[in-house]
């Protein structure tokens, strides 16, 4: 990647986060762990319950 791409590529990515709350778009780290912590326990409480 040649050096003004890979600037460009950056540069984008560090306004991102911003444009997305911006937008509302934006959910934060913690929100999203959470909720995926929620699903895996309710996906591992129903697996544990069809092996009974």
């Amino acid at each position: 990647m040649n050096q003004r791409i890979q600037s460009e590529f950056i540069s984008r990515g560090l306004r991102s986060p911003a444009a997305a709350r911006r937008n509302g778009d934006y959910v934060d780290a913690e929100v999203v762990l959470a909720d995926l912590q929620r699903k895996l326990a309710a996906a591992r409480k129903q697996a544990a319950n069809k092996r009974r």
